[in-house]
């Protein structure tokens, strides 16, 4: 009995310390390869004056006054077209505050989930008949 469980515990040991020593040369390597073939990106000299920089917010944390005004800008430059306007131009798409494509992925989800649990309490109790 004590010969198995010392051997048990070398057998863990040794196999511990291959992953552990493995794992540590490949994220070595990996920096070494990273020192070795990584350049720099030298930025471009511009002469001029640059636009100045636009703070963006995510989209989910615009300001309701920033999303009306955007939406009034893109009307007006619709309605500013007239006749030459055409739909494959310009396509506008307005999601429900929270992500709608989001939720759409999470009622599907739910109904698979409401199902599974439908399927698995009719396996339970037929099993349940059987044993009666």
């Amino acid at each position: 009995m004590g010969n198995d469980l010392t051997f048990a515990l070398q057998v863990l040991v040794l196999g511990f310390t291959v992953v552990l020593v493995t794992l540590i040369s490949l994220f070595f390597l990996l920096i070494l390869f990273n020192r070795i073939f990584y350049k720099k990106e030298k930025p471009a000299k511009s002469e001029g004056t640059t636009a100045p920089a636009v703070a963006s917010e995510p989209a989910g944390k615009a300001p309701e006054a920033v999303i009306a005004a955007a939406m009034g800008a893109v009307y007006a430059y619709i309605e500013g077209m007239g006749a030459s306007y055409s739909p494959g131009r310009l396509t506008i798409s307005v999601q429900q505050p929270g992500g709608g494509s989001a939720n759409n992925w999470v009622i599907n989800g739910r109904k698979r989930l409401q199902s599974g649990r439908i399927v698995l309490e009719q396996i339970r109790r037929n099993k349940q008949r059987e044993n009666i």
